[in-house]
């Protein structure tokens, strides 16, 4: 898991992308970006500011060629449903916390049954 609150420069973005990108191929694993990175896909998620299609097109970049999947909550809550998460009171900070706690129990494993019934089939 990897928390990130992007910068605001454009080529500081391009640089903070490349650097997540090369530790991501460098280090087998599977990865959830849990981010704010100060830029938007799409045009219409900008409200009240200007949008860079430059830094859209290169954040597009980034995502696809790093073979990440841009999932709302609700769907990770459906493909993971061991995964929860909770949002948690803003303190300091004018974002509001994540807290993700995975619930994973280990029964061992799936117990073995047999039936005397299958001993009079041949």
């Amino acid at each position: 898991m990897i928390n990130i609150y992007g910068l605001q420069e454009s080529s500081a973005k391009f640089s903070l992308w490349n650097r997540i990108a090369d530790f991501m191929h460098h280090h087998n694993g599977k990865f959830i970006l849990f981010c704010d990175m100060n830029t938007d896909r799409h045009e219409n998620e900008r409200f009240g500011s200007l949008f860079s299609s430059l830094e859209a097109d290169h954040f597009n970049s980034f995502i696809d060629s790093s073979g990440l999947i841009d999932l709302p909550i609700k769907e990770i809550l459906e493909v993971l449903p061991d995964i929860r998460i909770k949002a948690l009171d803003r303190m300091w900070s004018d974002h509001t916390p994540i807290h993700l706690h995975v619930l994973k129990s280990d029964f061992g494993p799936t117990p073995f049954k047999f039936y005397n019934l299958w001993l009079l089939r041949d």
